[in-house]
């Protein structure tokens, strides 16, 4: 499970910085979505401490989206939860940080808290990420805005911006990242005095992630746009391996004969999770509404 790929990673010396953010790495949620974070590394996460990067989120094509972002280990108590299921990381310590009744997979498929089980996950790490959303449903982002935006950040980086997220940019270097933007057919990202916009992008945690189609509640003609059927033997069973960390007998079934008959349908994608809006009112009540410097 590989789709949430990075490139020209660098890690910071993200402890360091935890220890220096005024009380912030102690922080908890409210535990509404799961466990709440006593280590403060999800605090930090959403902060945007941790390994800083260009990351690929898979679609139809080989090549995918890039857009930039930070990650993390998805922790429990402080440690590491690995490869495990969904429903694990919604009690782990970002249980309180992100929402998760509002998961959704690929574009947009909505997963079912109840068949958060049967979602493979890759937690070792979760992507923090600013997505354009459509105001209207701001749960998900704008899959048809996504390759818009990979495509002005290639052009931003043309014009000497490497990262139109960085919190270090210039007025005039955000005026650049509107006009690109808009020219592209964006939303604008920074108002006339250079904040952030709200409504227009969203903060979503991203997870790669394997699942059957009993863990979508759109299970009728589904779209799977934005996942990718799986079907090499070798990726099924560990699949398998995974689902039986929460159900032993687990068996996925592989189907018969040369059409493999009445096989398991099996997809491959990212998971993507919102932020709460509680937990980013109040950080930012808090006197800490931007993220730390990026390059």
């Amino acid at each position: 499970m590989t789709n949430v790929s990075s490139k020209k990673e660098f890690t910071p010396d993200y402890q360091k910085e935890m220890s220096e953010s005024a009380g912030l790495a102690g922080g908890s949620g409210d535990g509404t979505g799961g466990g709440k974070d006593k280590s403060g590394v999800a605090g930090n996460w959403f902060l945007g401490y941790g390994n800083r990067s260009e990351y690929i989120i898979q679609d139809e094509s080989n090549q995918g989206i890039r857009t930039h972002g930070n990650d993390l280990p998805i922790t429990d108590g402080g440690k590491s939860i690995g490869i495990t299921t969904l429903d694990k990381v919604a009690t782990s310590d970002y249980g309180g940080v992100l929402d998760f009744e509002q998961a959704t997979m690929g574009n947009g498929v909505k997963l079912d808290r109840l068949g958060f089980s049967k979602v493979a996950v890759d937690g070792t790490k979760i992507v923090g990420v600013e997505l354009p959303v459509d105001p209207r449903d701001p749960n998900k982002p704008n899959f048809a805005l996504l390759k818009k935006k990979s495509e002005a950040d290639a052009a931003l980086r043309s014009k000497g911006i490497p990262n139109p997220d960085a919190e270090n940019l210039s007025i005039e270097d955000k005026k650049k990242v509107n006009q690109v933007y808009k020219e592209k057919g964006l939303p604008e990202k920074f108002d006339q005095n250079g904040n952030p916009r709200t409504g227009a992008y969203r903060r979503f945690g991203m997870i790669t992630a394997t699942a059957t189609k009993e863990a979508f509640l759109e299970d009728n003609d589904l779209n799977i746009s934005g996942m990718k059927t799986v079907s090499s033997k070798n990726e099924r069973d560990n699949y398998q391996t995974v689902r039986r960390s929460s159900d032993e007998k687990y068996s996925i079934s592989n189907g018969w004969g040369p059409w493999d008959w009445f096989s398991d349908d099996l997809y491959r994608g990212t998971i993507f999770i919102p932020v709460r809006n509680n937990y980013f009112n109040a950080i930012s009540s808090g006197g800490t509404s931007t993220y730390p410097t990026t390059a």
